[in-house]
């Protein structure tokens, strides 16, 4: 099953982010009423589709048509950020990510 939902709850209330299907979700705390719902186009600026053109972006690149998208730098970050979410997921913690960035700043491009 596809999947890949944000559940997000604080104080003020709570986000659910449909990530597959492009749907919003969300209702303030102890509010009774119904949440409020929003969707979005499918469309190629949202994540639906993004493999594709990032995998079209990379061929492009190293054919030499056209410059990569993004830096090194930011696609490092991307990728660094994905991966202390998804230990945050499966430790059921909050991830310090200080030392990682002072890592990286540290690193020349």
């Amino acid at each position: 099953m596809r999947e890949r939902r944000w559940y997000i709850n604080g104080t003020e209330g709570t986000l659910i982010a449909d990530l597959v299907r492009n749907k919003l979700l969300w209702r303030r705390a102890l509010d009774a009423g119904a949440p409020v719902r929003q969707a979005f186009p499918v469309n190629e600026i949202n994540h639906n589709g993004a493999d594709v053109a990032m995998a079209q972006d990379l061929v492009d690149a190293l054919a030499g048509r056209r410059k990569f998208p993004v830096s090194a730098r930011e696609a490092i970050e991307a990728g660094l950020t994905v991966m202390a979410i998804d230990k945050a997921m499966m430790s059921g913690t909050v991830v310090d990510c200080a030392l990682m960035w002072q890592r990286l700043d540290a690193t020349t491009f």
